[in-house]
């Protein structure tokens, strides 16, 4: 499918994003029942009726996530997203990666780069894994890296932008593609680049938008500015 440069991940993160708070209805205001209730000490008091103050502190806690390495452990940890009451961002901010993730993942110069790059995805709330409450069947595939770069094996079962980005891939790890579906359907939500490196799992959705090769296309005349004819054809000799 949860690009050319960096600020294609901000239609990453929309994609991505499944609307996973429930819509509710607008209330009426709640008539004032009595004098402001005592500010803490320093803080002005909120006048009756006002709207509430919004909370401060930390950022949520990442939840924990214990899955082994492997397929299977792959498979468990992502059919965690489809459990009703999952507590979906936070599984997806579990496998936000390291520094030194990027650097066990990527080669060179396109760690740094992947990581400046998936930042902006981060920081984006709508950035979250997740599925239609009708997609109940998960759909994996798994590619070694150096399969991704000959193009074999379970390779053809993911997206053709990783023919441009395994040569900045370490050799070793596997990398996963899934897909949550409905029962019997093979079409549904589709993700990848979910990988297990240092210990622990982490995403590193689309490489080819962090870490490809840009195009440079050729300027756009102005309208009405004049076009230059093409080049006459050689006389041969």
């Amino acid at each position: 499918m949860l690009t050319r440069s960096l600020t294609g991940y901000s239609t990453l993160a929309a994609v991505v994003a499944l609307g996973l708070a429930a819509c509710k209805k607008d209330a009426p205001p709640a008539a004032p029942t009595g004098p402001a209730r005592p500010a803490t000490p320093g803080t002005p008091a909120t006048p009756p009726g006002a709207p509430a103050r919004p909370l401060t502190g930390a950022p949520a806690t990442p939840v924990a996530i214990n899955f082994p390495g492997t397929a299977d452990g792959a498979k468990a940890l992502l059919g965690e997203f489809l459990k009703p009451n999952s507590d979906r961002p936070g599984l997806t901010r579990a496998l936000k990666p390291t520094a030194a993730d990027y650097s066990a993942v990527f080669e060179g110069d396109a760690a740094t780069k992947a990581a400046t790059a998936y930042e902006k995805l981060w920081n984006d709330p709508r950035a979250v894994i997740g599925a239609d409450p009708a997609n109940t069947e998960l759909l994996m595939w798994a590619a070694k890296t150096d399969e991704l770069k000959s193009w074999t094996g379970e390779a053809n079962n993911f997206p053709g932008g990783y023919k441009n980005v395994a040569q900045h891939f370490k050799a070793g790890l596997t990398v996963y593609r899934w897909k949550y579906v409905k029962p019997g359907e093979k079409l549904g939500m589709a993700y990848d680049g979910l990988v297990h490196v240092n210990g622990r799992w982490a995403w590193f959705p689309k490489p080819w938008r962090a870490v490809g090769e840009r195009k440079e296309t050729p300027p756009v005349p102005a309208p009405g500015a004049p076009v230059a004819p093409p080049a006459a054809p050689a006389v041969p000799r």
